[in-house]
């Protein structure tokens, strides 16, 4: 449960940095 909590957190802070980089 965490685990996958943690991962989501992570995921979603890599597409924001990839956006912004895109960006």
């Amino acid at each position: 449960m965490f685990l996958g909590l943690f991962t989501s957190g992570i995921q979603a802070l890599i597409f924001a940095t990839l956006a912004v980089a895109y960006i």
